[in-house]
């Protein structure tokens, strides 16, 4: 809710998405943002709309002059974008021709029922106040620019228990007056709330869940969310053309955080991945051996006792070449466990691979991330991909984690056309 297109939680999903995978990535803005407040004089949550205007733009998309490159279009949204991307996994099952439809959806810590989320988020405890803060904030944004937008946000200066209804009786207000916010798909085009009991109801997408959707739909949430309480918003989606899948922790939306980056990434890069056929018959592995004078401070007596716990890689802006860090642990003495990371326990071994190490390779098997990035962007984007799709493997062709092995090579998956 109120997020922009270049907000912290959109950068995340891109880097997944854009830098870490190879896909194409069109973010969108919620349709509470600042940004979306700005620019059409409405205020207007929830996926009974936002699910419309994404398979709208779907419908863009396909008759552009990008369609030449779109194979498959998937949509991913996270907390009420979650919401608003089961909406368009309905919507799009019904509107879009099933050829060149929505693919799959992977709603991420998502709202289901609009109106039960509010409401949990808006409480009198320390998260709800922490929370709301959080939105006032948000909402003085788009006020600095706007400021004659002040009647759309009365709600924000109304108690807890007041701001759902005030955004419900908001939202009728808009639906009536403004015809953008009028219903355009199947089969909603005769659909005239008049009330902000049925604009909630509309936005309880349990009762779509049950009904033909496009493609395969994935819901996925912590059971520790304090935001949008899994039990009373993903648990509705039992039993449904939904998949869901709780996760231990995560909070709301930051799987980061508990399990990893890495992890965090191969969920919704797998996801997406998993449904592009066309993906991955094109795939393959491709491995690149090391040089075995790189090696020598890996193959030190000490570091070979060791077990391989993590291999992390850094590009720099102009450098002909990226910096490979292995962390062996060694011993840990006392220490019941090596995972606080002290130095009594492991090894840090690190060293650069230059890229003219790949020039004697043919061009079709040369990496096409073996060049000095231009700049820092690109350097961090390399980094971020690398770190997530760079696997060190020993002779054998294992991996490495968990081994006393000796790395020998990388592997990586990549595609055929890839260049």
């Amino acid at each position: 809710m109120l997020c922009n297109a270049g907000d912290s939680g959109m950068s995340q999903l891109l880097m997944h998405l854009f830098d870490e995978a190879p896909f194409n990535v069109l973010v969108l803005a919620n349709n509470t943002s600042a940004d979306y407040v700005r620019d059409n004089s409405m205020f207007l949550p929830g996926g009974f709309k936002e699910g419309q205007q994404i398979v709208e733009i779907a419908r863009i998309l396909r008759a552009s002059a990008l369609q030449a490159r779109i194979s498959t279009l998937h949509v991913v949204g996270m907390s009420l974008g979650g919401h608003a991307s089961l909406y368009a996994s309905y919507l799009g099952g019904l509107n879009l021709p099933p050829e060149s439809g929505i693919t799959s959806t992977l709603a991420a810590c998502p709202a289901v029922d609009l109106e039960t989320a509010i409401n949990g988020t808006f409480t009198f405890d320390l998260k709800g106040i922490a929370i709301g803060f959080l939105y006032d904030t948000a909402i003085e944004r788009a006020l600095n620019r706007r400021p004659e937008l002040g009647p759309l946000f009365t709600w924000r200066e109304a108690a807890s228990d007041l701001r759902t209804k005030l955004i419900g009786d908001l939202a009728i207000y808009q639906m009536s007056t403004k015809p953008l916010s009028s219903p355009t798909l199947t089969p909603f085009t005769q659909v005239k709330l008049a009330s902000a009991k049925e604009f909630w109801d509309y936005n309880n997408f349990s009762q779509f869940a049950v009904q033909p959707l496009s493609g395969a739909t994935l819901a996925i949430a912590a059971s520790d969310d304090e935001v949008v309480d899994p039990k009373k918003n993903l648990n509705i989606l039992n039993n449904t053309n939904v998949a869901t899948a709780l996760t231990p922790s995560g909070n709301h939306c930051a799987w980061n955080e508990f399990y990893g980056w890495r992890i965090s990434s191969a969920i919704y890069r797998g996801y997406v991945l998993s449904q592009s056929p066309e993906m991955l018959v094109r795939q393959r592995l491709n491995r690149a051996e090391l040089p075995p004078e790189l090696l020598k401070p890996v193959n030190n007596v000490d570091v070979k006792k060791g077990t391989h716990h993590l291999t992390s890689f850094s590009f720099t802006a102009g450098q002909d070449g990226f910096t490979i860090n292995h962390r062996v642990i060694v011993a840990c003495g006392p220490l019941e466990t090596p995972f606080g990371f002290d130095p009594r326990c492991y090894r840090d071994i690190r060293y650069t691979l230059n890229f003219s190490h790949f020039d004697a390779l043919p061009a079709t098997v040369r990496p096409w991330w073996a060049h000095a990035p231009v700049n820092a962007a690109e350097a961090e984007s390399l980094t971020r991909w690398a770190n997530v799709n760079l696997k060190p493997v020993a002779k054998n062709g294992y991996l490495l984690d968990g081994t006393t092995n000796t790395p020998a090579a990388f592997v990586w998956l990549g595609y055929d056309d890839e260049s």
